[in-house]
This record gives C-alpha cells, sequence and structure tokens, in this order.
C-alpha cells in the first residue's frame, strides 16, 4: 500500500532532525565526573553543565509541516512530532515544569501497580573480573557483524549518563570509555543491546516509514521490557535489578518535589551510595539546577516493560511482531501486517534456542 507524499516527507524530516540534532548531547552533562566529585566533597547538587541547545526553529519547522493524520500511521508522525516539540522546549528551558510535560505526555510517571515487589531477584552471581570498555566494544562489534547490522558504527563517547546507548538515527552505538563491565554483563549487553535495540531498529528502517526504526511514540516501554526480558533469556539478568528499579521508581517520585541532595539521602538507604547517586544523576539530567524540584522519569521505563513484555510473552504474544520495527505491544501490529502495511519481522535465534546463553556466546565469539 502506498504511503501519502506528505506523510512520506514528514517521516523524512523527523528522522532528519533526530540524525543531525545531538539532543543526547543536550541532555547530558558535558562534566559528569567532575560534578560527581563536587557532590561527595559537599555541593548541594552536582553542578551539572550542559551544551546550549538553540533548538527555537525545530519547533516552527515541525508545526508548519501538515501531517495528514487520516492514514493509520498519520497519528503516529504527528505524535512524534509532539514530542519531541516538547523535547526542544525542556532542553531550552531546563525547568523542572518543561521535563513534567513530558512525562505526563509519554505516561512515564510511576503508577501504583509499578511499585509492587512481586519479581524475585535472580541468586547473586559470583564476583567476575571487570573488563574495561575497549573489550565490551569488541564483543558488541563481532556481534554487530554476525547479525548483519554493516552498516552500523560503534564508538566511544563521554558525554553519558549510561554504559551503552543505541542512537538509531545515526545507526551508532556509543560505549561509554569510562565503563568497566562484568565478565557476566558480556551475554547480556549482547542480547540487549544488540539482539534487541539493534535488530528492531534494522528492521524498522525496512518499513514504509523510518520511524519504525527510530521508535513508534509509546514503543519505549516495550523496547526496553523487551531489551531486560532478553537479558533474562540468556541468563543475564542483573543481580538486584528489581530491588534498584523500585527505588528508582520512589525517587522518580520524590525528586518531582525535591532536589537532588534529598533524594539521593533517601535512595542512599535502600541501595547504597554508587547506585543512589547513579540513579540520581540519571533521573535529574537535563534539568538546569539539580538541586530543585524536577525529574526526568524516563527510565521507569525498564521496570514496567518488564512486567508487560513478560506477561504478553507469557500469553502467547507473537515476537516476530515485535522485530518488525521498533514498536509497541499496544499497536495493532497483526493488524499492520495483515494489512499489508507492515512486512513481517523475524525473532533472532536465542529467542528459541535450546540454550539461549551458548547462542549468545557463539554470535559474540
Amino acid at each position: 500500500m502506498s504511503l501519502p507524499t506528505e506523510l512520506l516527507h514528514a517521516d523524512a524530516l523527523y528522522q532528519r532532525l533526530l540524525a543531525e540534532i545531538p539532543f543526547p548531547r543536550y541532555l547530558n552533562p558535558l562534566n559528569g565526573s567532575e560534578a560527581r566529585r563536587a557532590f561527595f566533597q559537599g555541593a548541594e547538587a552536582p553542578p551539572f553543565q550542559y551544551a546550549t541547545a538553540d533548538l527555537d526553529e525545530v519547533g516552527v519547522l515541525l508545526r508548519a509541516t501538515p501531517v495528514p493524520t487520516s492514514h493509520p500511521f498519520g497519528p503516529l508522525v504527528q505524535q512524534a512530532f509532539d514530542g519531541l516539540i516538547l523535547l526542544c522546549e525542556a532542553l531550552m528551558d531546563r525547568s523542572g515544569e518543561r521535563f513534567d510535560r513530558i512525562n505526563l505526555a509519554a505516561d512515564w510517571y510511576p503508577r501504583p501497580e509499578d511499585l509492587r515487589e512481586d519479581i524475585p531477584d535472580p541468586d547473586p552471581a559470583p564476583d567476575t573480573p571487570m573488563i574495561p570498555a575497549g573489550e565490551m566494544m569488541l564483543v558488541l562489534q563481532r556481534a554487530m557483524r554476525r547479525w548483519g547490522l554493516d552498516d552500523w558504527r560503534i564508538e566511544l563517547d563521554p558525554v553519558m549518563s549510561s554504559r551503552i546507548m543505541v542512537e538509531s538515527s545515526k545507526r551508532l552505538i556509543h560505549v561509554n570509555p569510562v565503563a568497566h563491565f562484568r565478565r557476566s554483563d558480556l551475554r547480556g549487553m549482547v542480547a540487549h543491546e544488540i539482539g534487541v535495540h539493534g535488530l528492531r531498529a534494522a528492521a524498522g528502517m525496512t518499513q514504509p516509514l523510518l520511524l519504525f526504526g527510530t521508535g513508534l511514540p509509546g514503543a519505549g516501554t516495550t523496547e526496553e521490557g523487551l531489551a531486560i526480558c532478553s537479558e533474562e533469556r540468556v541468563g543475564a539478568l542483573g543481580e538486584g535489578f528489581e530491588r534498584r528499579q523500585l527505588a528508582l521508581h520512589r525517587a522518580v517520585m520524590h525528586a518531582r518535589s525535591a532536589g537532588f541532595r534529598e533524594v539521593y539521602a533517601e535512595t542512599s538507604k535502600e541501595v547504597g551510595a554508587g547506585v543512589a547517586y547513579s540513579i540520581c544523576a540519571r533521573i535529574k539530567r537535563g534539568l538546569g539546577d539539580a538541586g530543585l524540584a524536577g525529574v526526568y522519569a524516563k527510565d521507569t521505563v525498564y521496570l514496567r516493560g518488564y512486567r508487560d513484555v513478560s506477561r504478553w510473552l507469557a500469553a502467547g504474544g507473537d515476537l516476530s511482531w515485535l522485530y518488525t520495527g521498533k514498536v509497541g505491544i499496544s499497536h495493532p501490529i497483526g493488524d499492520w501486517i495483515a494489512e499489508g502495511l507492515l512486512r513481517p519481522g523475524v525473532a533472532p535465534g536465542f529467542w528459541s534456542a535450546a540454550d539461549p546463553g551458548a547462542e549468545i556466546d557463539g554470535i559474540a565469539a
């Protein structure tokens, strides 16, 4: 089925903006290590510094671009436009109020059911030697080649608040050069970053709209939930996953009305100083003054997504649907395939392998 020219133009514009504008650089602090030291030396909040985001023209351009919402995919592109406008406004203003608008529009604030404690953590893994970022990069590169992501790149990036980040619009995987990984992380990172994020993005780029490669609105919860399920599938779900995620959910709720130091003090009672700082730095990133009330609540998608996708799979959900691209379980994927709007996807072999851990080891070797 052919798509309206206006819809294709709007999709191309959205992808061009994602590819050309360094949104992660505007969201993540430039001085992460220095700000951390300042906090532990007594600062009320880490003095995060950011690249100046001059994004007024982006909003003007998106608002002026027509999107034909009569097509089934039209509302999705319009929602993507609206979400990007909210992000641009937040990155220019950097206030808690602007980030609150993003959280509400994306439904990221925890719900009561998100705070229930019903997922047993895996048994603690034995201590294993830590490996540097460079070695992890080599493993990910081998997995990329084995799974056919030949036009993707991987590079070290010091301006990150996580260890690894996949930027689908650029076909690029970022690795934090100061990050270290346990040997037991290797399987999980290959399954999570390449086997879910990379392969879903690559599949989505072959669909009628590139939006399926960078993520439909509302697909982020499924995206991260499936990635966590993949870690569990290959026997690499990190120790203490539920405990850390529940602590993060409570920190998000607290941070809506409290500054960094107060949220850190409460969170560290649950998970210890190091993890508490990492949680607070993640949920306060992007804000102009981390010492004020306000929160970037995106990380709540991990636990909610894990629960949602686990239930969906247990109920007989078709994994191939989730590999049509970066779609969510709430989207009518089956209908779109039946109507010829989407091409069917193919889930990687570790999901069905008798020994999925060995399958991943073979891919990354």
